[in-house]
């Protein structure tokens, strides 16, 4: 069941350049939804996220909450926004105590055993291999509960068991008082939860 708007996107445009990676693209986001933003790679759906989590100033339209206050958002990139040398602990147990969230450290540990990082707690980032850099931002995305949680492509580079184990997380998160995004060029990814369908191409949202 929903509780209204999350998050509204009105007439959002991006362009860099002479290229025009979002064409006055419409979406409302409700509490308690999924949506599967799907597209070809190019399609705008990276872009689309960064504008929903405020990190990129669009070029026209705007992206607005329905009380006037954007949400907490938690945002898995194709870059993880982990250090490299710091460990996967001493990366959530950051991320943990810049959110705020009590006890960082104890909230970072069972962080890194949710998503299987468990026997590489311990090391550094730059030794991780691709497939466990994605686990550890996966984690860092979702460790302070937001209301809006944009994931770009979450299962990229992770192995099927890893892929089960990050899918039951997702489904664990949803929420009436959440709204859950997912970009994949995948359709069919985690069919089970019946996401909400949007679909990108060239840019434009297609209705």
């Amino acid at each position: 069941m929903t509780d209204g708007p999350i998050l509204r996107i009105d007439g959002l445009s991006v362009r860099f350049g002479r290229t025009l990676a979002l064409d006055n693209v419409n979406l409302v986001l409700s509490a308690g939804s999924v949506t599967l933003l799907a597209g070809e790679n190019g399609a705008g759906k990276s872009t689309l996220l960064w504008a929903m989590s405020g990190l990129l100033i669009p070029t026209s339209g705007r992206v607005s909450a329905a009380n006037g206050k954007l949400p907490s958002v938690g945002f898995l990139a194709h870059q993880p926004f982990l250090y490299e040398d710091l460990t996967v602990t001493e990366n959530l147990e950051l991320a943990a105590r810049l959110s705020g969230m009590p006890d960082p450290a104890d909230q970072a540990r069972e962080a890194v055993e949710r998503v299987g990082l468990g026997p590489h707690a311990a090391k550094r980032v730059s030794a991780l291999s691709r497939g466990q850099i994605q686990r550890a931002a996966f984690a860092r995305a979702v460790l302070p509960g937001p209301r809006l949680l944009l994931m770009d492509e979450p299962f990229s580079n992770v192995d099927p068991e890893g892929i089960q184990t990050l899918s039951a997380i997702l489904r664990a998160l949803r929420s009436p008082d959440r709204a859950i995004v997912i970009a994949s060029h995948d359709r069919k990814i985690m069919p089970d939860i019946s996401p909400i369908l949007v679909e990108l191409r060239g840019g434009k949202l297609l209705s």
